[in-house]
């Protein structure tokens, strides 16, 4: 007897995709990625781009299990030691450098990437990033990660 229920929905729409990125890939992170294995799907599942998993890793164990209560700002300088002073004057109470890239162009596709992730996964946490593009450095090539106190 045939079935009844008929799909025009292809097979593969209806399934997540596997991720394509497994924990042992990073095994050289100074921290347990073995905690951020979930990411690895959303990462995937993003599209994110390759050369930005490292760094969005970094950037979640910094904002995920080091400060877990903050709000933050992800961006681009080109001198994170002078950045870093800013903002701790500023409130600032963690800043990470998360990648350092050949130029500025890829330091900012690199933030676009991992803020892109962050926006979909931690909106209310996750600062804008606008004001940078009129106050730092147009060549910067540094990706950091400035943590705030919460609001709470």
């Amino acid at each position: 007897m045939k079935s009844l229920v008929h799909s025009s929905v292809p097979e593969s729409f209806n399934t997540m995709p596997a991720s394509v990125y497994v924990v042992e890939d990073f095994a050289e992170l100074p921290f347990d990625v073995s905690r951020h294995s979930e990411a690895l799907n959303s990462f995937a599942a993003l599209n994110l781009a390759p050369e930005s998993i490292r760094p969005a890793l970094r950037a979640r164990d910094l904002v995920f299990v080091r400060f877990p209560s903050c709000k933050f700002r992800i961006g681009v300088t080109g001198d994170p030691e002078l950045w870093e002073s800013s903002e701790i004057d500023k409130g600032c109470i963690a800043f990470e450098q998360i990648y350092q890239a050949d130029d500025s162009i890829q330091a900012e596709q690199i933030r676009a990437e991992v803020e892109r992730y962050f926006l979909r996964h931690y909106p209310g946490c996750t600062l804008s990033s606008t004001y940078e593009l009129e106050a730092a450095n147009p060549t910067g090539n540094c990706v950091y990660v400035a943590c705030y106190p919460s609001d709470d």
